[in-house]
């Protein structure tokens, strides 16, 4: 019963497309034929795969947060270093250097 689940999951994962659900042979079971119609594609095989597209969806939504955040600390680490280059080379332009000839008494 179970491998016969798992099959019929793996038909849904794989995208199997029925027009009325995959059909069972005559001598099937009554409690196959139920879990057929029941759990794959009746009402629980609808709301696990709802489930299962809203986990993916979630998953999708997280992964785009995490390229955001990164897009967004990267620009940050950019702009922070390009503020610390212009406050150097400001620096730089307004100390005075000593040379041999600006101290008195050389």
């Amino acid at each position: 019963m179970k491998l016969k689940l798992l099959t019929i999951a793996g038909m849904l994962m794989a995208g199997a497309a029925f027009a009325d659900g995959p059909t069972l042979p005559d001598q099937a079971s009554d409690k196959a034929v139920n879990a057929l119609s029941t759990i794959a594609f009746g009402k629980k095989g609808a709301e696990a795969r709802a489930a299962h597209a809203a986990e993916n969806q979630a998953a999708d939504r997280a992964a785009e947060a995490r390229a955001a955040a990164a897009a967004r600390a990267a620009e940050a680490r950019t702009a922070a270093a390009t503020r610390a280059a212009d406050a150097r080379a400001a620096a730089g332009a307004t100390r005075v250097v000593p040379t041999p000839t600006s101290h008195p008494g050389r």
